[in-house]
């Protein structure tokens, strides 16, 4: 029955896929954009493989934790209703039956978070078990059309400034071997990429539309608030470029100026919250995650694993330890670290984007580059978001993982600078990948 229900609601996405205006992006078929949702689909399933007979915790595996506590709350449907609400829109609890049911699951309470966004991930699949019957499979189809979702959305983006380079955006968001394997599965990653695409896509279809349509900004704040519940750190460095680049969008103007001067007061308002709630404090968030992260290792003697230096609460610390976590996000794994089949591969791939980065850099004509609203947006995000995740993460293969949020963005950098005439130029035999 789940190869049954599986494939059924495959060729339902498909045809949504095939039908809905969102799914027509300029210079590529549907048919390739088909594909690309089948082959995330069977990603996830080899995902599903990989955690179940190699890496076999399943308390540790994210593609099934949150998936196998679902069916906690799931089962109280059908026999204390008054509870399983409770869990779901978070009504008020202060009876040992909510406690009881709270500690058969392994992952609804956290020692220490802005928001426990675990739960959001259990109660979207205790949601999605009305219609999977509680098939793993169906779980991993609707999760990969959802990261399908998001990526559209950014390849959209991508296409109304870097028309010239379709064939290499459809390769690098769509194809690009990290996004692809850790995009998909019932893992948050492919959430953080549907909610943090949609939400800039429906921003800028609101401000730049001739015809402005109100739902495209509900939408866009929709999505926007949906990316808080899914990964809160991720929302505070995706929040300042959001406002710049709607801001800009609405008007060419100053759009370094606005960029740079939204991130520095988002960033000191950050640093400020702590004089008016004592219970919100960024940088002991931060500090604590880093310790929860560490021990982890630890525990599950992760072969990953690398050295970090301890993340203290104030400003000082941060600042110090921001260009190496910056650089082992970026660099590593390398080569040098390849211990396994798996690190192998991400450094491989790490090397290939270095290199395309070197190629990006010397093909650079200074007069050419534009400085678009997403230019900037993308600098700034990537930068942000490769720091925090090398601030947090000891191990590199969790480093892979986390950083595909700012990969079509930092292809979208190197695309950008490039001069796609000076590059041909230099390298004829690029003339037929490029175009």
């Amino acid at each position: 029955m789940e190869i049954v229900l599986t494939l059924a609601y495959t060729a339902i996405f498909i045809f949504l896929i095939s039908k809905m205006r969102f799914f027509g992006i300029e210079g590529i078929s549907i048919k390739s954009l088909q594909l690309v949702f089948l082959l995330k689909v069977f990603s996830g399933f080899i995902l599903s493989l990989i955690y179940t007979y190699y890496y076999t915790d399943r308390l540790y595996a994210d593609c099934f934790k949150f998936y196998d506590d679902s069916k906690v709350i799931y089962d109280m449907f059908f026999t204390d209703k008054k509870t399983f609400w409770q869990f779901m829109i978070g009504l008020p609890h202060d009876n040992d039956v909510y406690m009881n049911y709270s500690n058969v699951m392994h992952n609804w309470w956290n020692r220490y978070n802005l928001y426990n966004e675990n739960r959001t991930i259990i109660r979207l699949n205790v949601a999605m078990r009305f219609v999977s019957m509680g098939y793993y499979q169906v779980h991993n189809v609707f999760f990969c059309f959802l990261s399908f979702t998001g990526l559209v959305a950014i390849a959209k983006l991508f296409l109304k400034e870097l028309r010239d380079f379709k064939r290499l955006i459809f390769i690098f968001v769509f194809l690009f071997p990290s996004i692809i394997f850790w995009g998909s599965g019932v893992l948050k990653d492919g959430l953080i990429l549907f909610c943090s695409g949609t939400a800039l896509y429906f921003m800028d279809k609101f401000c730049t539309d001739m015809n402005k349509k109100f739902y495209d900004l509900i939408l866009s704040i929709c999505f926007l608030i949906l990316l808080l519940f899914v990964k809160v750190h991720v929302f505070f460095i995706f929040l300042p470029c959001y406002i710049a680049y709607s801001l800009s969008i609405k008007s060419g103007k100053h759009i370094a100026f606005k960029f740079i001067i939204t991130a520095v007061l988002f960033f000191i308002f950050l640093l400020s919250v702590p004089l008016f709630s004592r219970n919100i404090n960024f940088l002991q968030y931060l500090a604590v995650k880093q310790g929860e992260f560490i021990r982890l290792a630890e525990e599950v003697k992760a072969g990953s694993a690398i050295y970090i230096h301890p993340l203290q609460p104030d400003i000082g610390s941060l600042i110090k330890n921001s260009p190496v976590a910056f650089y082992n996000t970026m660099f590593r794994p390398n080569l040098l670290d390849s211990h396994s089949p798996f690190i192998l591969l991400s450094a491989l791939e790490n090397f290939f984007i270095i290199c395309f980065g070197i190629v990006a850099l010397l093909s650079i004509t200074i007069k050419k580059i534009k400085f678009t609203p997403m230019f900037y947006f993308s600098v700034i995000y990537v930068v942000a978001l490769f720091v925090l995740v090398g601030l947090i993460t000891p191990v590199m293969g969790a480093i892979v993982r986390y950083k595909i949020q700012g990969l079509p963005f930092l292809f979208f950098i190197f695309l950008a600078l490039m001069d796609k005439e000076k590059l041909v130029k230099k390298i004829p035999f690029l003339k037929s990948v490029i175009n």
